[in-house]
C-alpha cells in the first residue's frame, strides 16, 4: 500500500469519527432539551394543585375568596346608601 492509501484511509476514518461525534453531540442536546420540558411540565402541573398555600392554585383560590368578600362588603355599602338616601328623601334613582 501507498502512502495516498493509508493518508486516504485515516481521512475516511476521520471522517466517520467527526460526524459520529456531531451526532452524538446533536442527540445529546436534544435529549436534554426533552428532560428540560418534561421538567418545566411536571413544575408547572404541580402549581396548578392545591398544596397547602404554596401553589398558584391556592393564590387563585384565596384572591377569588378576597373578591367574593369584597363583593359582598360593597353590596352591603351600597344597600346602606340607598337606605340613607331612601330616609334621607332624596332620590335613590
Amino acid at each position: 500500500m501507498s502512502i495516498q492509501t493509508y493518508a486516504s484511509t485515516a481521512a475516511s476514518i476521520s471522517a466517520v469519527f467527526v460526524f459520529l461525534g456531531i451526532l452524538g453531540r446533536w442527540i445529546h442536546r436534544w435529549f436534554a432539551r426533552l428532560e428540560h420540558a418534561v421538567g418545566v411540565v411536571e413544575q408547572r402541573s404541580q402549581q396548578l394543585e392545591p398544596n397547602g398555600g404554596s401553589s398558584l392554585r391556592d393564590d387563585v383560590t384565596a384572591i377569588r375568596a378576597a373578591l367574593g368578600q369584597h363583593t359582598a362588603d360593597l353590596a352591603a355599602l351600597h344597600n346602606q346608601v340607598d337606605a340613607l338616601s331612601r330616609s334621607s328623601g332624596g332620590d335613590p334613582k
